[in-house]
């Protein structure tokens, strides 16, 4: 049965991220800008210099063209290799990993995009907790990617943040070298890192094509770079990518066209690469509603206490979603379900399955 399109009066949805033109979504403080912005581009010139330095304090920078370590996957790799004996066996038990010692190579590691704040952060603090490794990312906020790094080593381990734009291809390299360096593997990448526009989803006329391109590169082109980057290392593993959709890729809302076009690719893509890299990863997808929070009361403004109180009515299961439980979905995909791969979760409470 098709969906149906929501209601006119419908605000964006915040899960989306769209609705707030002022600020990227991957919570870095990117502005969504006007076309031709110098960090806009999707040109990698001039891209990194904002990412001079690690967050983690190590000065070095999150890599360019020609870097030693510039990709995971040895030169004389021939292709992809059969399926290993006992795959499901081999994806990290959260239980067994978060009870190991600190010891390098014994600890599972996972790699989130976009991830100094808001969901990002909540799935790097889940994985934390579950005994992890975290590399997280930002663009620009280094401030706020500091604070939650500080927020993962109370959990134990070894965690770092690395500077690097999921558009520019080297930098993407770079960075999941970065991730993988420590310990030797890579068991989970999460793509979160995303960006919007601020045309309104009627204005066809308002469209600016270079302000376009620049979310398509942000949100799909990134995602299909850091997960090919990322490709060695998790057949190795035997990992699990999941990607952060929205509801606006299932159904029409009023989101910002480009967006809702990226998160659509971003649902396909999904299901593509489950193919792709099957049988050694799987891949999977997270599409979440309205989040209850700062972002959602920023894009209500005033009548956010009205329109929230309303959605949740309208909730089977009487509330709206919160990042944790993003976070929660996430990694139950990633770790708990090693016969699921291409499959899209929505996380909304029943709201889009019953309106």
């Amino acid at each position: 049965m098709p969906h149906t399109a929501p209601p006119a009066d419908r605000p964006a949805d915040p899960a989306d991220r769209s609705a707030r033109p002022a600020e990227a979504a991957d919570g870095s403080g990117r502005s969504a800008g006007p076309a031709g912005s110098p960090d806009r581009s999707s040109a990698p010139a001039g891209r990194s210099a904002r990412c001079a330095e690690a967050a983690d304090g190590s000065g070095r920078p999150a890599g360019s063209a020609g870097q030693a370590g510039r990709s995971t996957e040895p030169a004389d790799r021939p292709g992809r290799p059969s399926a290993p004996a006992g795959r499901a066996d081999r994806h990290p038990e959260p239980a067994d990993r978060s009870e190991r010692s600190g010891e390098p190579g014994h600890r599972p590691t996972v790699l989130v995009t976009g991830s100094s704040s808001g969901i990002g952060r909540a799935v790097a603090l889940r994985f934390a907790r579950a005994g992890y490794d975290v590399t997280i990312n930002y663009s620009r906020s280094k401030d706020r990617a500091e604070r939650t790094l500080e927020e993962l080593r109370a959990f134990g381990g070894e965690h770092r943040a690395v500077c690097a734009d999921v558009a520019d291809d080297d930098a993407v390299r770079a960075l999941v070298a970065r991730a993988v360096e420590a310990t030797g593997r890579l068991d989970v990448l999460v793509n979160n890192a995303g960006t919007t526009s601020a045309t309104p989803p009627a204005d066809l006329d308002g469209i600016d094509l270079a302000d376009w391109d620049r979310v398509m590169a942000t949100n799909v082109r990134g995602l299909v770079q850091v997960t090919r980057a990322a490709a060695p290392a998790l057949r190795r593993a035997g990992g699990a990518v999941v990607n952060v959709a929205s509801i606006v890729g299932l159904r029409p809302g009023p989101q910002p066209l480009v967006y809702a076009a990226s998160k659509a690719a971003v649902v396909n893509l999904t299901r593509t690469l489950s193919a792709v890299l099957a049988p050694e990863v799987r891949v999977n997808a997270v599409a979440p509603g309205w989040i209850a929070g700062e972002w959602m009361r920023r894009t209500l403004g005033d009548a956010y206490d009205d329109l929230m109180a309303r959605r949740a009515r309208r909730t089977p299961l009487g509330r709206n979603v919160t990042e944790e439980d993003v976070a929660e979905s996430v990694y139950a995909l990633a770790v708990s379900h090693p016969f699921v791969t291409g499959e899209v979760v929505v996380i909304d409470g029943g709201y889009t399955a019953t309106t």
